[in-house]
């Protein structure tokens, strides 16, 4: 059977209100309200929304139409009900003009809602987050203010994963626990307390867990959490056992899990914990996430913190997106810093400088045709995806002015135009192998248009099951060509292409692997290779370029160098460095940094940028608690004054050693300086002086 690609069609309303991604991965076929569920697979599955409203009123209207009946608990995995659940929001945050909402509904409602919509009046719209909920949802609203205890610091929020909530890590002097409330967003719901998402854990709550399963001052965790698990996750969950590291569990006790008596010491900070759902998680380019966060943020708007504004710590990270600060999460992020909902949010710089997944290409390069070699890897059991970011967007009636050219592994060429907007498919039968879209407005929630092509292939692992598709599809591995021409652009235009992170998370059994573009290694002695346009600049986070959050690289202590894979900002024009530096190594052969293990008493060491954004938050706490506003500049100046070295802004790396030349790294890499804490959680050596 011949492999071809399709003539293309447009994606009509959906163009600016789904991510092509979430339409990849979901739903293959075109979008018909009309099928009924046995002829739509996915029409039961229930999602998460983004909903925004031009007008309170509209969203009212909105809500009234679609909110649930009698029953308050709707099983995801039925979808049962014509039922759009919104969790409750303060009637503060529901001013005009603009009221922006997530909300829970069945995918097949898609065109109801649409067409509801465009009856209201204002501009309105929705985004569609992707991936199935797992478990069940509730119309419930948020539970009140979750502080318990008296204390002097703000509330610390830590958005991570494999939270092991018990640990005796986080008790304070008294053997009380210092999480106010632990949120775990992927379990099902506990019928006495529902929630809209997955349930709550206050501090007594906890201290009962503790106690139920004390034996003679020792805690048998073990039994503790096959406990909370038997009624928190069914056995067709994804969430996996205990292991001896916790990703969410290390970071906390980076942040608080010091001895009371630490210079510095911050045992009174109450602990907000909330862990993502891990079918989101696992997700391993990072984009649906996005909805689950805004959760937390219209949780945390419900507080009645009055001036003890909260932090917050979200360690994760992404390669691709748009790199300018109109990514949904840094906007999201930005604007609860800008209305006040929080204090500071705390993010790493990312662990991609070395992952050969970012491409640039100047106005002068385009002259003339330019190549990549793009490599998907065999046995991969995700999808790939390649964005290339387009300066401008282009008129449909306008000539093109800039061409793609696709040649892959098995030599099938074709060419895409910037001012063709829709999806292509190339097809072996009706099967889907691949797809390339253009699109004008990508999903953010706001900002300059950009065109961007995003190119999706389907997984490579014959033995894999991906939503509807039986099996990956093995010819697809190895170098697909990537050509990119203009006929004309701006001195300072550039085309910037990015491969979306797609390395296997701890455990997850998605079987994913990397993709990356081909380019030259360096090769010693004679130094580095010839000049690539795959390069090192730019690979910072696709989170970490919004304008008010504080952005932490990773160094290695023994050596003040920045740790080999924490991300740079952009060289040409310098922009979107890292706040600072923080610990994400003890030295190249002790690899990250010591803290606490998933079970009490055990410690594990974790590199990478996460753990430097919870050292860098711990830094953060102290400034408050010193009466200082944690601004990014705050941060800048503890940076610029622990470690005053006169970093260039950009500098090459030394090819042969991985270091600088004179050991000044620049600023795209450290930012102001490296944080002289002094301190890891749990050293492996004493620090030289």
């Amino acid at each position: 059977m011949q492999i071809i690609w399709n003539p293309g069609r447009s994606l009509g309303n959906l163009a600016t209100q789904q991510d092509p991604r979430q339409h990849w991965i979901l739903h293959p076929e075109e979008f018909d309200p009309e099928r009924i569920d046995k002829e739509n697979p996915n029409s039961a599955a229930i999602l998460a929304f983004l909903f925004s409203f031009e007008l309170r009123d509209s969203f009212l209207a909105f809500r009234k139409e679609f909110e649930p009946g009698e029953s308050p608990l709707i099983p995801a995995q039925l979808g049962s009900g014509r039922v759009v659940l919104f969790p409750a929001v303060k009637e503060a945050h529901l001013a005009e003009p603009d009221v922006t909402i997530v909300g829970f509904a069945r995918f097949g409602l898609i065109g109801e809602m649409l067409g509801f919509l465009k009856g209201l009046k204002g501009n309105n719209t929705f985004y569609s987050s992707g991936v199935p909920i797992e478990g069940e949802l509730a119309f419930a609203p948020y539970p009140p203010q979750p502080m318990v205890g008296d204390y002097t610091g703000p509330v610390h929020v830590i958005i991570d994963t494999e939270i092991a909530f018990a640990n005796s890590r986080f008790l304070d002097d008294a053997d009380h626990t210092r999480i106010a409330m632990f949120w775990d967003m992927g379990a099902r719901i506990d019928p006495a307390d529902p929630v809209v998402l997955g349930r709550y854990l206050n501090a007594a709550r906890i201290e009962a867990l503790r106690t139920s399963f004390d034996q003679s001052g020792n805690v048998d965790e073990w039994a503790l959490y096959a406990q909370y698990d038997a009624g928190a996750y069914g056995p067709e969950s994804r969430q996996r056992l205990p292991a001896a590291s916790g990703h969410g569990t290390h970071v906390i006790d980076l942040f608080t899990g010091e001895p009371a008596n630490t210079a510095g010491g911050h045992r009174d900070i109450p602990i907000v914990a909330v862990s993502l759902p891990q079918w989101a998680v696992d997700a391993t380019h990072g984009f649906f996430l996005f909805w689950f966060v805004k959760l937390v943020y219209d949780w945390i708007e419900t507080w009645p913190l009055d001036d003890l504004k909260p932090q917050v710590n979200f360690s994760f990270g992404g390669i691709a997106g748009p790199h300018d600060g109109t990514g949904a999460l840094e906007q999201l992020f930005d604007t609860a810093i800008n209305n006040g909902t929080v204090s500071a949010v705390s993010i790493p710089a990312g662990n991609s400088f070395d992952s050969y997944t970012h491409a640039a290409f100047t106005a002068a390069d385009l002259a003339q045709p330019q190549s990549l070699e793009w490599n998907i890897q065999p046995d991969d059991g995700t999808e790939s995806f390649l964005q290339i970011w387009l300066p401008e967007c282009r008129s449909v009636d306008a000539e093109p002015n800039i061409q793609l050219s696709l040649m892959t592994p098995f030599g099938l060429q074709e060419i895409f135009l910037d001012n063709v907007y829709g999806v292509r498919e190339m097809l072996l039968g009706s099967q889907a192998l691949a797809r390339v879209y253009l699109i004008c407005q990508p999903f953010s929630l706001g900002g300059p248009p950009r065109s961007v092509f995003l190119v999706a292939v389907r997984h490579t692992d014959r033995d894999k099951t991906r939503f509807l598709f039986d099996r990956g599809f093995p010819d697809l591995a190895g170098g697909w060509t990537v050509t990119v021409s203009a006929k004309h652009l701006e001195p300072d235009h550039r085309v910037e292409l990015w491969i979306e992170r797609d390395d296997v998370l701890p455990r997850a059994r998605t079987g994913a692997r990397q993709s990356y573009f081909t380019a030259p290694k360096y090769v010693i002695p004679n130094g580095s290779p010839t000049h690539s346009k795959v390069t090192n600049a730019g690979t910072i986070s696709d989170m970490a370029t919004g304008e008010k959050t504080i952005v932490t690289a990773g160094y290695v202590r023994s050596m003040l160098q920045p740790s080999g894979y924490s991300g740079e900002g952009f060289e040409d024009p310098f922009r979107h460095p890292p706040t600072a530096a923080a610990i994400a190594d003890d030295s190249r052969i002790f690899r990250g940094v010591l803290a606490a293990g998933t079970f009490s008493g055990s410690t594990t060491a974790m590199a990478g940028t996460s753990a430097a954004s919870a050292i860098a938050a711990r830094v953060v706490a102290g400034l408050v608690n010193g009466g200082v506003v944690p601004t990014r500049n705050a941060v800048k100046g503890v940076a610029s004054a622990q470690d005053p070295r006169p970093f260039p802004d950009t500098k090459p790396i030394n090819p042969v050693f991985g270091t600088y030349h004179d050991g000044l790294p620049p600023r795209s890499r450290v930012g102001w300086g490296c944080l002289k804490t002094g301190w890891t959680r749990m050293e492996r050596f004493v620090p030289r002086t």
